[in-house]
């Protein structure tokens, strides 16, 4: 009898010491993952002071860096897995003639177990050469002392995306991982760091003088406000446009909250509270103006910053914002100049904050287009991209063709559409192995115009390294 006691007992004590065990771990991990928020999203030392925030950051960061280790390998996979039955191309890409010109097609490729970069001939439909970069050999060429790049030495084929690759007049391509230095790649694969003296992401484009324009990121910047490490965090963030020259070399260089600032628009960096705080502006592209009209001028820029849905038109010689607009786009990506008195934008339609992060199934992205002369936006697509339910959350790019065409690429799911404004789809591209299996992401794809590709095709042949 004393021994079935002695059971019970030691059952029921096994049982609550467990169970005590259980509720401490959910307070615990409740209450710490409350007080990181405050201390990630708000200021280092609201609660706890700067060396205490930290110490609970790390520790509550444990469970979103393992589960970010066990799933980096899926990183690739589209966010869902849509599109049933379409496989790279779909056979309205052979039987449409609409769309001369090429596209750069950026993505994820299984069989090669990394990210790519094709160029297609769209009046021919034939592929005319492929970039396979091998970051193994160039993450040793990257230096470590330069702020950011720590993990660059971690680069792999399967993590680095070849993120909006730019076609230079020799032939060659450069790109970023969307968080890198600037890489070269040549049409025979030799791939080079072409400028490592910031942290370049997101887009590039060229100006007429050959000039190459990126985002990049300022980490432990000295502006008012910013610097001082006891009101804001240490992982704060802030973007700069830059200006290289076709050598590399960064001739220019300024902070977007910089120019903000001095225009009176500070307002949009910190008037928006703890949403975005790490990371307030989130420069994801630059338009270079290459010709003067009645309401911009050549040398000026269009950028797009995502995190406070706002777009602007930027006059670098004197430092002056000459026109804005907050909405009614909504987290968007890619601002493109239309004609002289129109401006297209890939309208994400993202709602984010207070936890929500989702595109309405119902609205999805759009493109609408802002007319400067009437000051009012149109949505001259919205039609045709609602009956293709068009809704990547993040990234995704959009290039007006002509009067009637628009080329999209939804980013996180994989896809490329060619939409005719009245005929609907002309074609599509389903990122998706032969297989059949999983679709993968894309990585900014590319349209060029007939000429710009004739020239670019010609010096990848005199490079007599075709694929």
């Amino acid at each position: 009898m004393r021994k079935k006691i002695r059971s019970v007992l030691a059952n029921v004590t096994y049982i609550a010491i467990v169970s005590f065990f259980v509720v401490f771990m959910i307070v615990a991990l409740t209450w710490s993952g409350y007080h990181v928020r405050a201390t990630k999203n708000h200021l280092e030392d609201s609660r706890f002071g700067e060396f205490l925030g930290e110490k609970i950051k790390n520790i509550a960061t444990i469970p979103t860096n393992l589960e970010a280790e066990i799933t980096k390998k899926n990183s690739v996979t589209a966010k869902e897995q849509r599109f049933d039955g379409i496989t790279g191309f779909t056979k309205s890409f052979y039987d449409s003639n609409q769309l001369d010109g090429y596209l750069l097609l950026a993505r994820y490729s299984l069989s090669r177990s990394g990210h790519i970069v094709e160029l297609y001939d769209l009046e021919k439909k034939k592929k005319i050469h492929v970039w396979d970069p091998n970051f193994k050999k160039i993450a040793k060429k990257v230096s470590l002392k330069t702020p950011h790049f720590e993990k660059s030495k971690d680069l792999t084929e399967e993590q680095a995306r070849v993120g909006h690759p730019l076609p230079l007049k020799n032939g060659n391509i450069l790109f970023n991982t969307f968080s890198s230095p600037l890489f070269k790649m040549t049409p025979c694969g030799n791939l080079s760091v072409f400028n490592q003296d910031v942290y370049f992401h997101h887009s590039l484009e060229k100006d007429r003088q050959g000039n190459i324009w990126s985002p990049a990121r300022i980490k432990n910047s000295s502006l008012p406000g910013v610097s001082n490490k006891k009101h804001v965090s240490k992982s704060f963030n802030d973007d700069s446009i830059v200006k290289l020259n076709p050598q590399g070399d960064i001739i220019f260089e300024k902070s977007i909250i910089e120019i903000l600032v001095d225009n009176n628009l500070g307002v949009y960096i910190w008037g928006f509270g703890k949403t975005s705080f790490q990371d307030p502006v989130h420069l994801n592209d630059i338009e270079p103006v290459d010709s003067t009209t009645k309401y911009w001028k050549k040398g000026d820029l269009f950028l797009s910053s995502r995190h406070n849905s706002l777009v602007f038109l930027y006059r670098p010689s004197t430092n002056k914002v000459v026109w804005y607009s907050v909405g009614p786009w909504k987290h968007q990506h890619d601002v493109d100049i239309v004609n002289d008195r129109n401006i297209s934008v890939f309208d994400n339609n993202l709602y984010r904050g207070g936890g929500t992060n989702f595109v309405p199934k119902k609205e999805g992205n759009n493109v609408p287009i802002y007319n400067f002369t009437t000051q009012k936006v149109s949505y001259e697509f919205e039609k045709v991209i609602d009956q293709n339910d068009v809704r990547t959350p993040a990234e995704g790019r959009s290039e007006i063709i002509g009067d009637n065409i628009v080329l999209i690429e939804e980013t996180n799911y994989g896809r490329i559409l060619a939409l005719h404004r009245q005929k609907g789809v002309l074609w599509e591209y389903v990122n998706r192995e032969q297989n059949g299996e999983n679709v993968y992401y894309l990585n900014w794809s590319r349209y060029l115009s007939e000429e710009e590709g004739r020239q670019f095709v010609k010096k990848i042949k005199q490079s007599n390294c075709q694929e």
